[in-house]
């Protein structure tokens, strides 16, 4: 992902990430949930195209750099309250919690279409109708 700054009415810079336009229609996250985002933070990173934890967990240098720079605030802050590394932990946890409902969702499904469906859920994947 290489970012890149175009003018935009006038002197303002704005950075896009080849990203952006796919977070724009997808999920958001809150990115505030990071350790050193804020509400404001947050705000104006959404108003850069970025809107996922996937998006800042691939930042690189570069990137950091040119982030901090719209932020108004040091490169160092984002390095040293570890954005990059809460934003990949953030997203492990949220693809395990969306397969975790997925599953459970596909156990309910199968309660509902009665004993052929739960023998052949239990059969893939080991789970049982108890889910709530």
């Amino acid at each position: 992902m290489v970012p890149r700054q175009t003018r935009q009415n006038g002197s303002q810079l704005n950075l896009h990430m080849e990203q952006a336009k796919a977070a724009k229609d997808g999920p958001k996250d809150d990115l505030s949930k990071i350790h050193g985002i804020g509400p404001v933070f947050a705000r104006t990173l959404n108003k850069m195209g970025l809107h996922t934890f996937v998006q800042i967990a691939r930042w690189k240098t570069e990137d950091i750099a040119k982030v901090a720079k719209k932020l108004y605030t040091a490169p160092e802050r984002i390095k040293r309250d570890k954005w990059i590394d809460e934003a990949k932990k953030s997203t492990i946890a949220s693809t395990a919690s969306g397969s975790s409902r997925m599953l459970k969702k596909s156990a309910r499904l199968s309660c509902s279409f009665g004993l052929f469906g739960l023998s052949r859920l239990i059969g893939l994947f080991g789970l049982s109708c108890l889910f709530g």
